[in-house]
């Protein structure tokens, strides 16, 4: 009976990675969900209410995102009235 339990399982195991390899973007959509969680979950755990908060700092939260992924610096720049204002700018000129 045991035996029978181990090659069910292996069955299984065997069956789901077979599925799996099915479906090439599958892991990369996992990695992709998992990112785009990642960046909310950052982004509502900053305070950017007006009151109180920074935009700012959400905004230099993502140009450090930008920049770790490659994006020049010179393309990723925070900008605003005030040290709490900052927000993304987009250069003048191309």
């Amino acid at each position: 009976m045991k035996y029978r339990a181990y090659l069910t399982l292996i069955a299984v195991l065997i069956g789901s990675l077979c599925l799996r390899s099915a479906w090439p973007g599958a892991e990369r959509q996992d990695a992709t969900r998992k990112m785009a969680h990642d960046i909310f979950k950052q982004l509502i755990e900053i305070n950017t209410a007006d009151s109180i908060g920074s935009t700012t700092v959400a905004a230099q939260a993502m140009a450090q995102r930008l920049l770790d992924a490659g994006f020049p610096a010179a393309d990723v720049t925070v900008m605003g009235p005030n040290e709490r204002k900052g927000n993304f700018d987009r250069p003048l000129s191309r």
